[in-house]
């Protein structure tokens, strides 16, 4: 479910995004990129998953949960061990978020979240639209517009736009992604 509201971030984020940044590219992805040389994976209700890969396989997070699937029944429900789940399904309903505004944009290429950069992201035109849950200059979760072409509007750490995610409404996403010179 999409919120139409991100709630403030809750105790614990920053410890459960990076311990499933860490899950994504060090575990997910390279199950992924073991059978069809992939890397991408998708929001997913309560957290984000792999696309359906080999025989009908997909590897997701739900909360503080990893879930196997095999041809569409759940196989495998382990604990996260570390991760707090409302932490972790704060981190959902922002992908759930990002995906949410990202489908609105005419867009160039899919929306993937990236195990590497651990956001979420399309392309439009010469600039990545997206929504990341922090990184190394950025404590908070924030939407973005990275330009191609060096354009600079308050952007840490990159050329480009920034917005603080938290208690964000779909409809200031809207705005701030329509802002987008380019």
């Amino acid at each position: 479910m999409v919120p139409e509201r991100l709630g403030p971030l809750p105790d614990g984020f920053v410890t459960a995004r990076d311990a499933l940044h860490r899950l994504a590219e060090d575990v997910l992805s390279p199950q992924q990129a073991a059978v069809n040389g992939d890397i991408h994976f998708e929001a997913w209700p309560g957290g984000f998953a792999t696309p359906e890969f080999g025989d009908g396989r997909r590897l997701m997070v739900e909360g503080a949960h990893v879930v196997e699937l095999a041809g569409g029944e759940e196989v495998r429900r382990d604990p996260i061990p570390g991760v707090d789940e409302e932490a972790a399904r704060w981190l959902g309903e922002l992908f759930a978020f990002g995906d949410a505004l990202l489908r609105e944009l005419d867009a160039d290429e899919p929306i993937r979240l990236w195990p590497e950069h651990f956001d979420i992201a399309t392309v439009v035109g010469r600039a990545t639209f997206g929504v990341s849950p922090g990184d190394a200059d950025h404590d908070e979760p924030y939407l973005y517009v990275s330009s191609w072409d060096g354009v600079q509007v308050d952007a840490v750490g990159f050329s480009g736009a920034q917005l603080s995610a938290p208690g964000l409404t779909l409809d200031e996403g809207r705005a701030f992604f329509a802002r987008w010179p380019g």
